[in-house]
């Protein structure tokens, strides 16, 4: 038996800090906020933001952004130090980087709302979805 047929999905996650977290962790002495947790990663959606001027509809500013969803397969306790340290200390920083099997996904921000599934309300602990968003492009055209 091998572990890749049989062992549930892992990915890792850490985000990066030029001074302290929320936490109070100093990442100048050389922590690392990495944690591996069980989940799945998928894209959302893909959303395009125009602005525009004008009788002509000139486009002067367009973003484009992927969103994706992080979903945690294995529950978390409210408030256990791995619950607050993924919210308060990973979640919260630049760069939001996960690597899971050979993939490294990286440039997320956290969109703020994490959302607990349906399974948590008969269970205390919480299997919860958390939203990333990427921005892949920004044209601005204000010349």
């Amino acid at each position: 038996m091998s572990c890749l047929n049989y062992c549930p999905e892992s990915i890792q996650i850490e985000s990066f800090y030029s001074n302290k977290d929320c936490l109070g962790n100093d990442f100048a002495a050389g922590f690392s906020n990495k944690m591996r947790i069980y989940g799945r990663f998928e894209m959302v959606q893909v959303v395009q933001e125009t602005k525009e001027r004008g009788e002509s509809q000139f486009v002067y500013d367009r973003r484009i952004t992927e969103v994706w969803r992080l979903v945690l397969t294995k529950p978390m306790q409210p408030n256990s130090f791995f619950f607050n340290r993924l919210t308060k200390s990973v979640l919260l920083g630049r760069n939001i980087t996960l690597i899971f099997g050979n993939v490294i996904e990286s440039g997320f921000v956290f969109k703020g709302s994490i959302s607990k599934n349906p399974d948590s309300v008969v269970q205390k602990s919480w299997y919860i979805s958390i939203e990333l968003e990427r921005e892949i492009c920004r044209l601005n055209h204000v010349c």
